[in-house]
């Protein structure tokens, strides 16, 4: 349904917008832009995050070790992400400085919160209204 919109758009977009030429550099040059420090701590730390948050209350209790570790690990780990993003990173992956603007970080909490309320409403709302359909 929305392939021939799409069409419409690339097209206009492959017209309308010129792309300047840049400047040739070799595929090694490319590669060493790349953080990769910062890409696998980030991917590790919310692999463990999300697997203590997703884990809690289903394979293990919350209180458990194996609940408990990965979100400590995780919540570290991004700590460290964005040390090494701030401080360290000559191309960093998620530049810091789009957060220290006051506009960007509040759209940013608010698609957050709208992401947050959004999935409890459907999760929740579901084991809310599965008893009293039954009941009926």
């Amino acid at each position: 349904m929305n392939i021939p919109a799409v069409m419409v758009v690339a097209i206009g977009n492959w017209v309308l917008l010129p792309v300047p030429p840049t400047e040739a550099e070799s595929f090694k040059v490319k590669l060493e832009r790349i953080d990769l420090i910062g890409m696998l701590v980030f991917v590790g730390a919310q692999t463990s995050f999300l697997f203590g948050l997703t884990a809690g209350g289903v394979l293990y209790q919350w209180k458990s070790v194996n609940v408990i570790l990965p979100l400590i690990f995780g919540i570290i780990g991004i700590v460290i992400f964005y040390w090494i993003e701030e401080y360290f990173a000559k191309e960093p992956m998620v530049p810091m400085r789009v957060f220290k603007q006051r506009t960007a970080l509040a759209a940013y909490i608010g698609t957050w919160a709208q992401g947050i309320i959004l999935w409890s409403l459907i999760y929740y709302l579901l084991l809310w209204v599965r008893p009293l359909l039954r009941a009926n």
